[in-house]
């Protein structure tokens, strides 16, 4: 079966095409009425399924001329409709001389059976003549006129409901940008605000941590500088008792001038200023090593460090979180005869993910939480010095490169340290 296809939508027609030639038949198309009719004339095909609202001449026109044509009158005219749909729009389809009024959509199945049929009745000659043929031109044009515009009102009218709630839309939008720009505005005014108050609190803070330093220190000195005299001068005027209790103020007063440091410079790293480039993590690991061997040559310690590894930040700050992290694990594998520290990267949920891992003391994972708070130490001063200051300098750092810290530990199997750097 030959089937010549007049529609001016060019998606509609593609699809009508799809279907009809899956079902194995012939296809003629064209966009609108004046095409199809040459074509029709010019290859007379066994059907014609055309659309009514189309350029040039519509659907009615089409059907009124095939059915005037001596070549053309007896081919079955089946329109297909989305637009057409009230009982008057069949009436005067059926009565300009088609044979079907089939409305869109319609399932393939169904609407090739249903052309199918069409097709069979017209070859056996069993379709049913027209209900009326307005043969004067006049009275077939009053009637099409009044269809077309019909139709055409109601798409105006429809147009005019659309525009008119676009329009309502438009208003509501700009009432709501007009919102959200003030509010903009006022929070914006809000963070000035917010921002010369914090940098007044920075500064202050600044100024207490440089009273607190200066005021600490220097009694700290004294003590210091007072015992080291009794140490040098006077030292075979004290018993063995007395001996130890100076050397036990002696390393007490450096103990506290060492937590002194330690919690300035964690303060400082929250306010010092960021300058982002390009740092070799693997130089940088490679120095502090050489640094930690050279302080205790003794020791036979294994560094395994992955080569070229680089990442975007401060340099200052990322050499302050490998020097805690690499010194954590040179203090924490110090009873270890051939102890082994490592620092790589690792894929973890798709992240670039750094890490340093020892095979020192561990720790039990029950304590995990509170490895990165300041002054939170799992081990005594007398087992491991130092301040509990290190890994919440760590944490510090890396939330101010926007990544996350994590640690993995098991008592007396060693310590893994994660982070990210985004």
């Amino acid at each position: 079966m030959k089937i010549l296809i007049a529609e001016d939508n060019e998606d509609s027609r593609n699809l009508l095409v799809k279907v009809v030639r899956a079902y194995g038949h012939e296809v003629m198309t064209a966009a609108d009425g004046v095409e199809a009719l040459e074509q029709a004339l010019t290859q007379p095909p066994d059907i014609i399924v055309s659309d009514i609202l189309m350029p040039k001449m519509d659907g009615y026109q089409l059907c009124r001329e095939c059915k005037q044509s001596k070549q053309l009158k007896n081919i079955p005219f089946v329109f297909y409709t989305a637009t057409y749909t009230l009982e008057e729009d069949k009436k005067f389809a059926l009565s300009v001389g088609a044979a079907a009024f089939i409305l869109k959509p319609t399932e393939p199945d169904i609407l090739m059976q249903m052309l199918s049929e069409v097709f069979e009745e017209a070859k056996a000659g069993a379709l049913p003549p027209p209900e009326v043929v307005p043969l004067e031109p006049s009275l077939f044009l009053a009637e099409h006129d009044k269809r077309i515009s019909a139709k055409l009102e109601d798409k105006v009218t429809q147009l005019e409901a659309e525009i008119a709630q676009r329009k309502q839309v438009e208003e509501e939008l700009q009432k709501a940008y007009k919102e959200v720009e003030k509010r903009v505005e006022e929070r914006t005014a809000e963070l000035g605000q917010a921002n010369t108050e914090l940098a007044a609190v920075n500064k202050e803070l600044e100024a207490f941590s440089y009273s607190v330093s200066h005021d600490l220190r220097a009694p700290l000195r004294s003590i210091d500088g007072f015992s080291q005299v009794l140490m040098e001068d006077y030292l075979d005027k004290l018993d063995e008792q007395g001996k130890n209790y100076l050397q036990r103020v002696r390393s007490a007063t450096q103990h506290m001038a060492q937590l002194i440091d330690d919690i300035l410079n964690l303060s400082r790293i929250g306010r010092r200023e960021m300058k982002h480039e390009k740092v070799n993590l693997s130089a940088l690991a490679e120095t502090i090593a050489a640094e930690l061997k050279k302080s205790q040559p003794e020791r036979p310690v294994e560094f395994i460090i992955a080569k070229d590894l680089t990442a975007s930040g401060d340099t200052g700050l990322l050499q302050v979180l490998l020097e805690n992290l690499l010194g954590n694990a040179w203090k924490f594998t110090g009873d270890r005869l051939n102890a082994r520290i490592e620092f790589g990267v690792t894929q973890i949920d798709d992240k670039k993910t750094f890490f340093v891992h020892d095979d020192g003391v561990g720790f039990d994972m029950a304590y995990v939480d509170k490895l990165f708070g300041a002054f939170q130490r799992l081990h005594s001063q007398d087992e491991f010095p130092g301040t509990g200051i290190g890994l919440a300098t760590v944490q510090r750092i890396v939330h101010r490169h926007g990544g996350r810290v994590r640690a993995e530990g098991e008592v007396e199997k060693g310590a893994t340290f994660y982070f990210t750097l985004d």
